[in-house]
């Protein structure tokens, strides 16, 4: 005979650690009858830890939440229900089982958490990072100012400006990535496109998608599309007879196909994670979203391998999910709407430019509570890394292959400001300004690599004028800036700075 008791489903994805507690007395035929608790992730099957042997009186019993057996965390777990199951032959009396004083206790820590979705290189010399802040149920904690947030880049601090992602120009392009191996059941696949299409629905007019699938071949079935209908169809045109997993190799070519949009990015993969086809390995998989600026999102599906979705997600600045019922879908979705939906921009110039890894750590700080993360990333293919992030217009010189920024301001006997005017010349290492009129030059500048002379770049400088001026030249691979001055009224001396910037080559 077998009695049960049963209670949930609990939300456990907001905690860091907690546990099960109750009292139990137990008084039965030792090795016959037997008390079991478990917890369940979909509310029918359960992993349980059985007692058959007596208690002495009532004994405080605790389970830890993050090692319930092949269930593993729970607490990374929206879905979560507990059992107590009675079990006895009835062969003989005995007082049975009690159960008095259950206690679900969950740490959600801090009470802030902090993600750091994507850091975006893209505009060098200026940095944008991408961040969500919730409270410890997972709701977005808005309307934070700029002094809220900290941020260090490489053990630097750094000046910054806050803002909130959405609104004019922040459209979010989001990548599905939906597995169609012959491992997922069809109700699976149908689940997978259910919330597929639900995400969709959640996405501002202006947010691109582009659908790939993936089995033994990856195969991008609608490129980025503000067109819902053409972007669900194609996820209705998923099956899951794709043969084999190459869950890898298909964040890789996503995470490398997303660099064409740039901006505010995400990869939302629904899978089983049990790839068994892929050439990339999961760390090279996790490297290229890093290296693209891109959070993943994983919903597993079918028979999950949660350890390899959740390390994908958590070192990207993604989430994990398990997509068990209809109702975590919901939840999912609404989680993952959520934590893009309400985001951050932080924004700072930084003179710290290579095309390697970099780390990044931000911190925030709210009625008394506070979180950090770190996150890496690279510039590597960025017009910084490359030494050309100097962006020529109509008040800015680019030298040297454009790695020198050269920049003027001047005032006149009037009082008048403004800005001194390119005049090209068509010389690598030289140009011209004018202030009054495009046939009136007013000041040559160059800079020279004497690399070869004395290890130092040097700047050159020769002006027909008596206004006051400012040139300022700034070396855009280290951040470096020399700052050449002219009083106004005297007549401007030549500028030989044989000395100006020291990184060679």
């Amino acid at each position: 005979m077998w009695s049960w008791m049963v209670t949930g489903p609990f939300n456990l994805s907001s905690a860091r650690s907690g546990s099960l507690s109750f009292d139990l007395y137990l008084d039965t035929e030792e090795g016959f009858d037997a008390m079991s608790v478990g917890a369940s992730i979909d509310g029918f099957n359960y992993t349980t830890f059985i007692r058959d042997t007596d208690t002495n009186g009532f004994e405080r019993i605790s389970f830890d939440l993050k090692n319930w057996g092949s269930l593993g965390d729970l607490t990374t777990r929206s879905s979560v229900w507990f059992a107590f199951i009675y079990e006895t032959d009835s062969s003989v009396t005995f007082e049975g089982a009690y159960v008095d004083q259950i206690a679900l206790n969950v740490d959600t820590g801090s009470g802030l958490n902090l993600l750091i979705n994507q850091v975006d290189p893209g505009d060098c010399p200026t940095l944008r990072a991408f961040v969500s802040v919730t409270d410890g149920q997972g709701n977005p904690i808005q309307g934070l100012q700029g002094s809220a947030f900290t941020v260090n880049q490489n053990g630097s601090t750094q000046t910054f400006t806050s803002r909130p992602a959405t609104g004019s120009g922040a459209a979010l392009a989001t990548t599905l990535v939906l597995d169609g191996s012959q491992s997922l059941g069809g109700s699976d696949i149908a689940n997978m496109k259910t919330a597929a299409k639900a995400y969709i629905d959640l996405l501002q007019a202006v947010d691109p998608v582009a659908v790939y699938h993936f089995g033994t071949n990856i195969e991008l079935i609608r490129d980025y599309t503000t067109n819902r209908a053409n972007a669900k169809a194609a996820v209705d045109a998923l099956t899951n007879s794709l043969g084999r997993t190459s869950l890898y190799d298909a964040i890789v070519e996503a995470a490398n196909h997303s660099l064409a949009i740039g901006g505010r990015r995400a990869l939302l993969v629904m899978t089983d994670g049990m790839d068994n086809d892929s050439s990339a390995s999961e760390q090279q998989a996790i490297a290229a979203a890093i290296s693209a600026g891109l959070p993943v999102f994983t919903i597993g599906f079918g028979s999950v391998d949660e350890d390899v979705l959740e390390r994908i997600a958590t070192q990207t600045g993604g989430l994990f999910f398990l997509g068990a019922s209809s109702a975590d879908l919901a939840a999912i979705l609404a989680r993952i709407g959520t934590t893009l939906g309400q985001q951050y921009v932080l924004s700072w110039p930084t003179a710290q430019v290579n095309g390697g890894s970099q780390t990044v750590t931000i911190g925030v700080n709210h009625q008394g509570q506070s979180a950090t993360k770190t996150a890496t990333f690279s510039q590597a293919g960025t017009a910084c890394a490359n030494g050309s992030a100097c962006i020529e217009g109509p008040t800015t010189l680019c030298l040297n292959n454009g790695r020198f920024r050269v920049e003027v301001s001047y005032v006149d006997f009037a009082g008048g400001r403004g800005s001194g005017q390119v005049a090209p010349c068509g010389v690598d290492d030289s140009g011209l300004f004018w202030f009054f009129a495009p046939d009136n030059w007013e000041l040559l500048v160059k800079v020279l690599n004497g690399c070869g002379v004395n290890n130092r770049y040097w700047v050159l400088g020769a002006a027909t004028t008596n206004v006051g001026y400012t040139l300022n030249v700034t070396d855009t691979r280290t951040g470096a800036r020399k700052t050449y001055t002219n009083r106004l009224g005297v007549v401007s001396p030549a500028v030989v700075d044989t000395d100006a910037f020291a990184t060679c080559p």
